[in-house]
């Protein structure tokens, strides 16, 4: 059964090397419960420009500054409508000690919003396209403030919300945490958006329609 799984580099991500054309990602935005998360990590998108009103739409070799909630280190779904995205990036200290804030409370409101990008290099045509997102395709970057709606995974008792005591060691410094957090779609019709190139490609459906209430 064929399956969405990625390992990004996160020293790539942190810092963006143009000659080095490795898998990356980001968290463009979370929110977890009624706890809305900082976007604070500034990073550079490797195919889109900013300009004076934002981010253009173009896939050039122009780095562009990006300001996100985490870097991606892993990405997986098993492309099924009610299969969860399963999410692992480093956050910042803020986001590890509200995650932490979350974790250690009795959640009620296990309502979440995730925003995400996934960008692939492209050998041929020497280019990094967005491979994987909620508002990003191929030759189209991260848009700011677009998320897909979920809630986060309970197995029993236990969530899929999990943070690391310790930093990380990959990047030193800004210091950064492991999150790994598993969403699972409400009962509606999203869109999630493949690239297997800069001109191709896929979208599926995430979330099956819920009865009219």
């Amino acid at each position: 059964m064929a399956e969405y799984n990625r390992a990004m580099n996160v020293k790539q991500g942190f810092d963006f090397k143009k000659d080095q054309q490795a898998t990356i990602g980001f968290l463009t935005s979370l929110k977890i419960g009624m706890e809305t998360f900082t976007p604070d990590f500034t990073v550079n998108s490797p195919m889109a420009a900013v300009t004076g009103t934002g981010l253009t739409a173009n896939a050039t070799a122009t780095i562009g500054a990006l300001t996100v909630v985490g870097v991606l280190a892993n990405v997986t779904w098993a492309l099924g409508d009610t299969d969860p995205l399963i999410f692992e990036a480093q956050v910042s200290i803020a986001s590890k000690q509200a995650i932490s804030a979350l974790v250690y409370a009795s959640m009620i409101d296990v309502d979440c919003e995730v925003g995400f990008v996934v960008y692939e290099y492209d050998p041929l045509s020497k280019k990094y396209y967005a491979a994987f997102s909620n508002s990003a395709q191929a030759a189209t970057d991260a848009a700011a403030g677009r998320s897909v709606r979920g809630q986060i995974q309970k197995d029993g008792e236990a969530l899929g919300l999990e943070i690391d005591a310790e930093a990380g060691t990959d990047v030193e410094s800004p210091k950064n945490y492991k999150l790994t957090l598993k969403v699972v779609p409400k009962p509606e019709v999203q869109s999630l958006l493949f690239a297997t190139s800069a001109t191709r490609k896929v979208t599926k459906n995430w979330g099956r329609q819920g009865p009219a209430t």
